[in-house]
């Protein structure tokens, strides 16, 4: 059985959003789990742009994110808040927390 780690935690409504660092497979060290899938993925960065790409992580509960990952979140962050579709009003919900977290 392999060990996992926590490494980024989104909490949602009905459903969380965690990717696990586990130990090396051939399919990757990285799972992304949910309520309904398990992916693995080489890269923390190949399973964050799933959650990106699947997701409306800027507008869900960020629980948890392992220090070494969370210059990869501010960067996003900043590059997300820039885009024209970005809507401030859905993100308030969530930007106390994104900023305790990420400690922006």
């Amino acid at each position: 059985m392999e060990q996992e780690a926590v490494v980024l935690s989104f909490l949602g409504e009905g459903e969380s959003i965690q990717v696990f660092k586990a130990s090396p497979t051939p399919q990757g060290s990285f799972i992304l789990k949910t309520t309904t899938r398990r992916e693995h993925f080489k890269t923390f960065v190949r399973a964050f742009k799933r959650i990106d790409k699947d997701y409306p992580r800027y507008y869900l509960h960020l629980d948890f994110v392992e220090e070494c990952y969370k210059e990869i979140l501010r960067v996003k962050l900043v590059e997300h808040r820039q885009k024209s579709s970005f809507n401030k009003e859905l993100y308030q919900y969530a930007e106390m927390r994104f900023e305790e977290v990420l400690g922006v």
